[in-house]
């Protein structure tokens, strides 16, 4: 479990109705697990800001989220819950994307192998001085890392082959936390054009859902912080069984084709059957398609991505790991 407790504020008063907007995943618990780490470094943050080597990108960020207690606390209570769920879901997008943005280009000053950004990806956490073995809940997993949803080997095998390739044009069905997009741009063409597919946000669906999560708003800016060099990165929100996602995706690519499509959506037998029938199409001769969780589960998972691989493998050439 995370060493640090949630803070909760509990006044005895019953509050009053209103309308409250979801802004993201458990903003309350994240900003509250990161105050009670900032208020105890507040007259240390050399300290903190040394943990992601990278003074300018993360300071200004921390001045913000260190503002003096009693101009806080009256801002807020003049202006209610909905703007500060509003705030702290601002403070949550900028300071996790700083945070992310410092600790690689920190990892790129050492020099980096395509191992060490596995590593990076499986164990960042956008929260100074916690580490990745240390968060046992799948909420908490969920909000603070993009680890992604590949076992380390299987997506290694899968990043090699990529790797002497270079794609320029890849397709992703299924966002989730975004480490494997995040990856996905790191073995992609400097000018190479990424894509990913996710259904729009849904905490209570999220929540407790066997093969991933729909990832909150907040999170976009840091998906698109991905992109090196020329790339150019797009977050589609929709059902990737839809006819619009589908022309959506078409006028992104202008008539090219793919040279990687990565189907890790919908895990039922007729949901990655259309995943497959519909977007297959736009893969080059010679492109790759890649499947997620193509081994057998159990019944009660609801994975039958097993079913449908088996009926169209012998049809193509193919490396099973």
């Amino acid at each position: 479990m995370l060493p640090l407790p949630v803070y909760h504020r509990s006044t005895g008063v019953k509050p009053k109705k209103r309308k409250l907007i979801d802004y993201g995943p458990y903003p309350d618990e994240y900003y509250a697990i990161l105050k009670k780490v900032l208020r105890k470094h507040r007259l240390h943050y050399r300290k903190i800001c040394t943990t992601c080597g990278d003074y300018y990108t993360f300071i200004p960020l921390f001045i913000q989220l260190t503002l003096p207690r009693v101009m806080k606390t009256i801002f807020l209570r003049l202006f209610g819950s909905s703007l500060r769920l509003l705030i702290r879901s601002w403070l949550l997008r900028n300071f996790v994307t700083a945070y992310f943005t410092a600790k690689y280009r920190r990892l790129l000053r050492e020099g980096v192998s395509l191992d060490d950004l596995i590593d990076f990806a499986f164990e960042f956490v956008g929260l100074p001085l916690v580490k990745s073995h240390q968060l046992s809940d799948i909420d908490l997993i969920n909000a603070l890392t993009i680890r992604p949803a590949q076992v380390k080997e299987e997506i290694r095998e899968f990043l090699s082959i990529l790797q002497k390739i270079r794609p320029k044009i890849i397709l992703e069905i299924g966002t989730e936390r975004g480490g494997t997009l995040f990856l996905l741009s790191q073995v992609a063409d400097e000018d190479a054009t990424l894509i990913s597919i996710d259904l729009p946000w849904d905490n209570r669906a999220s929540k407790g859902h066997s093969f991933g999560f729909s990832y909150p708003p907040w999170r976009e800016k840091l998906y698109r912080s991905f992109a090196r060099g020329n790339q150019k990165i797009y977050l589609l929100r929709g059902d990737s069984h839809s006819q619009a996602t589908l022309m959506e995706v078409k006028r992104i690519l202008r008539g090219r084709k793919l040279d990687v499509l990565f189907i890790d959506g919908d895990h039922t037998y007729e949901g990655v059957k259309k995943d497959f029938e519909m977007y297959s199409p736009l893969v080059k001769k010679g492109g790759i398609i890649a499947f997620h969780d193509i081994v057998p589960h159990l019944p009660e998972t609801g994975c039958e991505v097993n079913k449908f691989w088996n009926e169209i493998k012998n049809n193509y050439k193919y490396l099973l790991r």
